[in-house]
């Protein structure tokens, strides 16, 4: 399980100026602009840091799974333990391949590029 006790605080940082008002023109590149506010990320340019819900992308990638890093931005908290068993068995119901699409991919020529059987495995579910 991840640990819980590096989390961040994230901010609301400024909404984007633009460099000169009276011209109508922007800054060039993305420093200052703003395509959204969100709760879920804060990216850090300056000190080169992504969040997820206030913890370090850093800190989850080292120390929690992918599952409990979806948790996190499901539900806005690392899950505890049962939270995580439940969710797993919710994922693996979630993923499961009908039996049909599983029949449907054996039939493709070895050939095949893979974009072809995921379009078609996909447009049968």
């Amino acid at each position: 399980m991840a640990d819980t006790s590096k989390k961040n605080t994230v901010e609301k940082s400024e909404p984007a100026k633009d460099s000169k008002p009276e011209t109508g023109r922007f800054k060039a590149g993305l420093e200052d602009v703003v395509a959204g506010t969100s709760s879920v990320c804060l990216v850090d340019g300056v000190e080169g840091r992504l969040l997820y819900r206030g913890y370090d992308i850093q800190d989850l990638a080292e120390n929690s799974t992918f599952a409990e890093t979806a948790f996190l931005l499901w539900y806005e908290h690392l899950p505890t333990k049962p939270e995580y068993e439940a969710y797993l068995k919710v994922c693996k119901k979630a993923t499961e391949l009908p039996y049909q699409v599983s029949m449907l991919l054996r039939l493709f020529p070895r050939t095949a590029t893979p974009m072809e059987v995921l379009r078609t495995a996909i447009s049968s579910l």
